[in-house]
């Protein structure tokens, strides 16, 4: 099952999103908590002080799937599909641990990143720093 909070700035999606997989991990289910902000107030929240990064390098999730880095992530996604390369949180696979920590047995974290200097530079928007997820 996959659960967005979407809205405007200062809606309260990150205390939602605290409080949401605080009581999802409290009753026993296993958890993985994406923090797409660059403000990075999830992680914060749930006590992490973030250290592995989605967004540091997008196109690393190309090559774990065989596809070039300079390729897309269509591509990526199809070959993966092919290739039946599958991604396993609990126990996590090898990318899934390149991105994201266990903050408890249960619940692991990944977090999107401050801005990099390509969104910066405006190469490119914040939003690719999620883009594997």
């Amino acid at each position: 099952m996959k659960i967005a909070f979407l809205g405007k700035g200062g809606g309260g999606k990150s205390t939602m999103a605290t409080a949401f997989v605080r009581a999802l991990h409290a009753h026993g289910i296993r958890v993985l908590a994406i923090d797409a902000d660059h403000n990075m107030d999830l992680s914060y929240n749930l006590g992490a002080e973030p250290s592995l990064f989605l967004g540091a390098d997008p196109d690393s999730i190309k090559e774990y799937l065989g596809v070039p880095r300079i390729g897309t992530f269509q591509e990526a996604l199809r070959k993966g599909a092919e290739s039946r390369i599958d991604f396993s949180l609990f126990p996590a696979d090898a990318y899934t641990k390149s991105v994201s920590v266990e903050l408890e047995s249960g619940l692991r974290l990944m977090t999107a990143g401050p801005h990099t200097e390509r969104v910066r530079s405006q190469e490119a928007c914040s939003h690719s720093l999620a883009a594997p997820a």
